[in-house]
């Protein structure tokens, strides 16, 4: 075994002192607000064991705690977008904000150089890599996408006549 990873549905932290895991679930201020954090509250956690070197699974598994599979039953979907490269994430599928085609973010999640290619069932004429704010920055090839690790790259598919 290679490790594991202490999983949680967005709480505050994690902390390894002293031979011990710690996990932070309320802050508990007392100040602007004496009643913060009072009343129930509910916690998800997992421990996810991995093999030397899969950082993958963590980030899969962790995704999937806190995005759990909500089963349809109304027929089939094929993926709307996807990415050949397992160590490249798609976080975000969204209308573009100013309502003129369609956004797909993705980062790199394992801390290394990688490349990408994406496929997507949805229709564009042209793809722009833009800033955080949908600004276009330059033309973006979906077949070769580029990432340094850690990097967010925000894609924009314009569709025709828009």
């Amino acid at each position: 075994m290679g490790g594991f990873a202490l999983l949680n549905d967005s709480k505050y932290g994690h902390r390894v002192k002293n031979g011990k895991l710690s996990l932070n679930l309320l802050r508990s201020p007392v100040f602007p607000d004496p009643k913060a954090d009072k009343g129930e509250h509910r916690f998800t956690y997992a421990f996810c064991p991995f093999e030397k070197d899969d950082y993958l699974t963590p980030v899969r598994e962790g995704y999937r705690l806190n995005n759990p599979l909500r089963v349809l039953s109304c027929g089939t979907y094929e993926s709307l977008v996807s990415s050949s490269n397992p160590g490249v994430v798609i976080e975000t599928v969204k209308r573009a904000e100013n309502g003129n085609g369609v956004v797909v973010r993705l980062y790199e999640a394992l801390g290394k150089v990688a490349s990408t290619s994406v496929a997507t069932s949805v229709e564009y004429e042209k793809a722009l890599l833009t800033d955080m704010l949908e600004n276009p920055l330059d033309e973006a090839s979906l077949e070769s996408l580029l990432f340094t690790p850690y990097e967010v790259k925000t894609i924009l598919l314009q569709g025709r006549n828009r």
